[in-house]
């Protein structure tokens, strides 16, 4: 009873305490660093493109296609191999009316290795779709919530697809219920931005919850936190960093098993309707797989911003 109890305030403490403090970190530099908007300059205009995240506020219809390689060292003792991944990743958002409303659509598809079993797979991730408000922004600052849906889309029942599954999860931790068969889940979420100068800041803190019909022994219940942090160059060059954590929240889950650490660095070209992008990403600490050590990827993008069709005149 007493493990039951220290167990349910772990959980709890991971829910509530990185929220606060990211939103108190985050307001802190945006009013005690972020200047004055001049007569008729747009802050927002200034902001800097995340690495994975989506952009705050934007006018545009914006389709962003990500490709990701990435090559998985395995943990010595265990037996396994090393292993390849190839991840690719669509997202549309398209404002509604007005810069304070977006809906959103995601699809995801992957291959890799498997670790503990012969041979590859080629998997189809769940549809993700939702929509996201956006009900402050001054001085370059915004505030938003999103509210996702993944859908149960992916169908796989072998050991070899699950394990595969959990690779692309460890590719990429944001994508541990995208990579999920038989299964609904649950995304809420909170943004914010600020923009001081030539540097963004731009933060989300997301709770996955799983409706799992597969009964599935992963976690039904995670957060993942993501940090940005980017600088604009002569308007055409925006390097960035992102950092980012998954943590598992079930009590089952054995806790050395819980988090994943990544850090991304990449670099946009503002290109006016195009915007490319390269960046790597390596874990700081473990991995969710349990037979894997060490993840080094690699990630080519494109976001193209194409003339709004909804928006109000």
């Amino acid at each position: 009873m007493r493990r039951r109890k220290k167990q349910i305030r772990a959980v709890s403490a991971a829910v509530t305490l990185p929220l606060p403090l990211a939103l108190t970190l985050t307001l802190t530099l945006t009013f005690g660093l972020a200047r004055p908007a001049s007569a008729g300059e747009d802050l927002a205009a200034l902001a800097t493109d995340p690495v994975t995240l989506s952009e705050i506020e934007h006018d545009d219809l914006h389709v962003a296609i990500d490709t990701w390689g990435a090559s998985l060292s395995a943990r010595e003792g265990t037996g396994a191999r090393d292993v390849f991944a190839l991840a690719q990743h669509l997202r549309v958002e398209s404002p509604l009316a007005s810069r304070n409303y977006y809906f959103h659509l995601e699809y995801q598809v992957g291959t890799a290795t498997s670790p503990s079993y012969a041979g590859s797979k080629i998997l189809a991730g769940n549809v993700i779709a939702g929509g996201r408000i956006v009900w402050l922004h001054a001085q370059g600052m915004a505030l938003g919530g999103d509210l996702g849906l993944a859908l149960p889309t992916a169908r796989y029942g072998s050991d070899q697809a699950k394990d595969v599954s959990l690779v692309l999860a460890s590719m990429r931790p944001w994508d541990y219920d995208a990579f999920r068969a038989s299964s609904l889940t649950v995304l809420p979420a909170v943004d914010v931005r600020a923009v001081f100068g030539p540097v963004t800041m731009q933060l989300r803190h997301q709770v996955d919850w799983a409706i799992d019909a597969g009964h599935s022994p992963r976690s039904n219940l995670s957060t993942i936190t993501t940090l940005y942090v980017g600088v604009r160059i002569r308007q055409v060059f925006s390097p960035g960093v992102e950092l980012a954590e998954l943590y598992l929240l079930d009590p089952s889950i054995q806790d050395d098993r819980r988090a994943e650490a990544v850090i991304a660095p990449g670099l946009r070209l503002n290109l006016g309707r195009v915007s490319p992008e390269m960046g790597m990403m390596t874990n700081v600490g473990q991995l969710i797989h349990p037979a894997l050590d060490r993840l080094v990827a690699f990630r080519a993008s494109c976001t193209f911003s194409l003339e709004p069709t909804v928006l109000a005149p």
